[in-house]
């Protein structure tokens, strides 16, 4: 029988890691000022994004779409925030990474996660796509 083979295809580079927490971070400052644009600004062209919603977006003009119209109709007091809990490299040029977001609202808090597919493209990483569940514990936090 052959080994299971391991996921990491190469060692870890700092910087790769540093590099897509910026985005990540980035991302959330956006959410935090409800901007659209800048919040979907390194998604690729072909990304695909899936909210908790369970329907699936296909294309970044849909991607934004879809975040101008939420974003415009977030309730007064939302806050949200991004916590990167685990990151690895199946291949030189691609990053697998499970984030955690908990949105607060004036009622309670609703928690999700999310695991997020990166491509690096000319030393640049970029969002090929997202899926995003609700977290278990999510429920009893509302």
């Amino acid at each position: 029988m052959t080994a299971r083979p391991a996921a990491q295809q190469r060692p870890t580079d700092e910087e790769d890691y540093r590099s897509i927490r910026e985005v990540i971070a980035e991302m959330d400052h956006a959410l935090a000022d409800l901007d659209a644009a800048r919040f979907t600004a390194r998604f690729t062209a072909d990304a695909s994004f899936t909210p908790p919603t369970g329907h699936r977006l296909t294309g970044w003009d849909a991607i934004k779409a879809y975040h101008q119209r939420t974003m415009s109709a977030a309730p007064t007091g939302c806050h949200s925030r991004y916590t990167v809990d685990g990151m690895n490299f199946p291949a030189p040029d691609v990053a697998v990474v499970c984030v955690r977001q908990q949105i607060t609202l004036a009622e309670g808090a609703i928690r999700s996660v999310g695991t997020w597919v990166f491509v690096e493209k000319e030393r640049v990483w970029w969002i090929q796509a997202v899926h995003i569940t609700g977290d278990e514990d999510s429920a009893g936090s509302r």
